[in-house]
């Protein structure tokens, strides 16, 4: 069996995580890879800093910072224009300020594209996000609603539904899940109030 081209890589290590060069069939025309020497995530106040640095690049378009919530379904939240090319060190920085009021992990990476469209992709970089609001979750919600609070302390709570009438209301402390198998699904609205601040979000319940 022959092989057309030959494929190259720069050694690896345990930050190269852009690696892989393009197959030609002229070995001169193979690029050097990008190589990604570091990659990461750290919440400042409501936004998440991430930085990243590469050892060399060759025909580096640009790279697309992703995210997800789940893990598994990424979208793009900003395109960072890479160096084209380079055999310096290179340092990027990039500011997620469009993050849903969620308290969990918030999955990242980096996705490199060449200037004919290649894409290589990063690994995934994880931070456990704290939202500075008052989330609540799943939704829509089954049998139960998740309350979390930025900071520690007493909210009261009462649900109400499209004509105003109170389905459920009590006080919690700090966190709790609220027990909604009596509510028949529907569109509703959750009020939250502690010492600082009141919210009201909408919410549904669907078995």
């Amino acid at each position: 069996m022959s092989v057309a081209g030959t494929l190259t890589s720069a050694p690896f290590t345990s930050f190269s995580q852009f690696t892989l060069a393009n197959t030609e069939i002229s070995a001169s025309r193979n690029p050097l890879p990008v190589t990604l020497t570091s990659f990461s995530a750290t919440q400042k106040a409501t936004r998440v800093h991430l930085r990243w640095a590469t050892a060399t690049e060759k025909d580096n378009s640009y790279f697309d910072v992703q995210r997800s919530i789940d893990g598994r379904n990424f979208e793009t939240i900003e395109r960072v224009p890479g160096q084209q090319q380079s055999t310096q060190a290179t340092s990027y920085n990039s500011f997620d300020s469009s993050i849903p009021a969620i308290t969990g992990p918030i999955y990242y990476r980096l996705c490199q594209v060449d200037e004919d469209n290649t894409k290589n992709y990063s690994s995934v970089v994880t931070v456990q996000y704290r939202s500075s609001e008052i989330s609540i979750y799943p939704n829509p919600a089954c049998s139960q609603l998740a309350i979390e609070l930025p900071n520690k302390g007493k909210v009261t709570y009462s649900i109400t539904d499209a004509l105003g009438q109170v389905m459920v209301s009590g006080e919690l402390l700090n966190s709790g899940i609220l027990n909604l198998q009596d509510v028949p699904d529907g569109i509703y609205y959750i009020k939250l109030k502690t010492d600082g601040s009141s919210v009201i979000r909408r919410f549904v319940k669907r078995q």
